[in-house]
């Protein structure tokens, strides 16, 4: 059972910072990415076109439906509704749909969670006879073609579809088919259970040796993917006779063998994307199947890979691997996006209020790093500590030199696909629907416009966060008594007041604060922020400022690279050093900044483009920094410093293209 239900997408109407963005996102790579990327253009094989037949479409497509929905805009409704035809049209008699030639099950359950949001916003029963007729299908054919490499790993990405379409039309063959797809996947809640990837993945395989079977691997992709434009092979037997198409393909046993065989489980279980993904199964498989001993299972595995791999960012390393604790690893967008999609669902599953905090802490942090303030160029990875992005190679496990240069489709084309569904999924949780009223687990300016008792129930939340320390919220439409759940706000001096009187403070950490209010209500959260030193998995310091990750921004001076402004490559450099670190001084509230200056600005119309709110901290200079494999190396945790004392300014980490997060910082007595 879910804790949580979603609203349809047009009952949020973003406000403040995350109208802003979407707006920004839709104006940079988001609406123009069919003129810029060729994999997504109206040829594509999605389309009805002979273009790209794999995940890209489908990637794409689950950012578009949402923002489209959100934004309201012309022309995105427009060309979300031209894709989401397509498809729908290019259903088969048995069930199958997409493009001709490629029967891979992964990208068609994109397809499907992003149908999810398209029904809610419509209501065209034709989404719901598009699902129940592919389920069955995929039902009916599973046991003869296995999930198979990628969708083996990701084999639950489509139970969001499932649920919800069991929810309206419960069928058993859909608790079957859950049953089946477990089967046949990967299993990572043993994974997670008791994780054994605790090293690096160059611990467990040469990465020359892997880079050179990548390359016979994708040129074998290549190959298959030009034979993709050409009939679609049935997987059913026609009058008694099995279809001849069928046997091109590998057979059961063989695809288990394949799936099962040492080298490619490595590959699937330490793949940083599959990971992301995967984190979210024990949670919504346990919540579906009514087993919530599971549930506990994804925030075990998180904490095991951030354990392990974790970095200042909440996320951890994967470039495209597991690579350790070191802040110079890379971080794929992929990975973000999915780990935030993850974290939506293990929330709105298991009432989690850590998931939730963790999706907010990534949303307003690492993920908008990741592109220029316009969005109109994107990185493949980022590092925590990034001194420079330009195309000299560094300590990446499977990336190539472009892989943190920003651009179009730096490195591997996924993130440029994927990177659309973020922001906009994210703002699709402001708000959630409770057994008995409605709840705010993240927060975000936005217009909340659904029913409850019979009525109508509009509420205006209002507000600068992340960037300012107080929320706003308007009970404008009411029928009766609605119940309002807000989640605490870590690192905060957090408080809740309600026409004008304090609320009884909530217990525990992990809470959500409950008021019953009416039509006229106003329900103010004040949450003044904390100062929180964070000791990262490499040991080294971090500093958190309420749920803002602050660093040391380097100045960035822009590299062209190729293509035509402002949809062009670039990298970043600076000649500024980074041999700085606070100063920390223990007292008996534990360990304290030296803080000499709070300055704060108004956020701009790119909310990222600048730091809206910075702190001034006394530092020591660090002895010993150096740039390694074109990266910046700190000795990290502890390091030498001088007696020279000098001032550094932290701003936003999302604010910020070159930055230092990690700090060895020595306590000074």
């Amino acid at each position: 059972m879910y804790q949580y239900t979603k609203l349809p997408l047009i009952s949020i109407i973003p406000e403040g910072v995350m109208k802003s963005q979407l707006r920004v996102q839709l104006d940079g790579l988001s609406g123009n990415m069919d003129q810029l990327f060729p994999d997504l253009d109206l040829n594509n094989s999605w389309l009805g076109g002979t273009g790209e037949s794999w995940e890209r479409g489908p990637y794409y497509l689950s950012g578009l439906i949402p923002l489209a929905f959100l934004t309201g805009d012309p022309w995105a409704l427009e060309r979300m509704h031209l894709w989401v035809e397509a498809i729908l049209q290019s259903q088969q008699a048995d069930g199958n749909f997409g493009p001709a030639g490629n029967y891979d099950w992964w990208p068609r359950m994109i397809v499907l969670k992003a149908f999810v949001g398209c029904y809610q916003a419509t209501e065209d029963v034709r989404i719901l006879d598009f699902m129940e007729k592919y389920f069955r299908f995929q039902y009916e054919q599973l046991d003869r073609q296995p999930l198979h490499f990628w969708a083996s790993a990701r084999a639950f990405e489509a139970l969001e579809a499932i649920e919800f379409l069991y929810s309206i039309r419960p069928q058993p063959c859909l608790l079957e088919l859950v049953e089946k797809l477990r089967i046949y996947a990967y299993d990572f809640f043993d994974l997670f259970d008791h994780f054994p990837y605790k090293k690096p993945m160059t611990a467990y395989t040469s990465r020359p040796l892997f880079k050179l079977g990548k390359q016979i691997v994708a040129i074998l992709e290549r190959q298959a993917k030009k034979r993709a434009g050409r009939e679609t092979p049935k997987l059913e037997t026609r009058a008694g006779r099995e279809n001849p198409k069928l046997k091109q393909r590998p057979g059961r046993d063989a695809i288990l063998r394949f799936n099962r065989g040492k080298t490619v489980s490595l590959i699937m279980k330490t793949h940083g994307v599959n990971l992301a993904m995967a984190l979210k199964y024990p949670a919504v498989y346990g919540a579906f199947t009514k087993q919530p001993d599971l549930m506990g299972l994804s925030r075990k595995g998180y904490e095991a890979l951030y354990h392990y791999h974790g970095n200042s960012t909440g996320l951890f390393s994967c470039d495209e691997h597991l690579m350790g604790t070191s802040p110079v690893q890379g971080i794929e967008l992929c990975s973000v996006v999915e780990l935030m999609y993850s974290l939506e669902e293990i929330g709105r599953a298991t009432g989690a209020v850590w998931a939730f905090e963790l999706l907010e802490f990534i949303a307003y942090n690492s993920f908008p790093a990741m592109f220029t303030p316009d969005m109109t160029a994107h990185q493949y990875v980022q590092q925590p500590n990034q001194a420079a992005c330009d195309k000299k190679p560094r300590a990446f496990f499977d990336t190539d030199s472009y892989a943190n240069t920003f651009g179009i489709a730096p490195n591997y084309g996924c993130c440029a696909a994927n990177m659309h569904a973020g922001f906009p999924l994210f703002a699709g949780y402001l708000a959630l629907v409770s057994e008995t009223g409605l709840t705010f687990p993240v927060y975000g300016a936005c217009t909340v416009r659904t029913a409850w008792n019979g009525a109508p129930l509009e509420i205006i939340e209002s507000g600068d966060y992340p960037f300012a320390e107080k929320i706003r919220f308007d009970v404008t439409k009411a029928k009766g008594e609605v119940e309002l759940h807000f989640r605490t706000i870590a690192n905060t001096d957090f408080s809740v007041i309600h026409n004008g009187s304090p609320v009884p403070a909530a217990s525990g950490k992990e809470c959500m604060v409950s008021i019953t209010a009416s039509m006229g209500d106003v329900i103010e959260i004040l949450c003044p922020y904390r100062i929180n030193i964070v000791t990262n998995p490499d040991g080294s310091k971090s500093i958190r400022y309420g749920n803002l990750l602050m660093a040391m921004e380097l100045p960035a001076s822009e590299i062209y690279i190729k293509g035509q402004r402002p949809f062009h490559d670039r990298g970043f450099v600076t000649k500024a050093l980074f041999n700085k670190t606070p100063v920390i001084v223990p007292d008996s509230r534990g360990d304290q900044l030296l803080i000499t200056g709070v300055m704060r600005s108004p956020v701009q119309a790119l909310p990222f483009a600048g730091a809206p709110v910075s702190l001034v901290v006394k530092a020591r200079y660090v002895k010993g920094c150096r740039f390694r494999r074109h990266s910046a190396y700190l000795p990290l945790p502890e390091a030498e410093v001088s007696h020279e004392e000098t001032t550094m300014t932290l701003v936003p980490y999302g604010t910020t293209r070159l930055r230092i997060s990690h700090f060895p910082i020595p306590n000074i007595q």
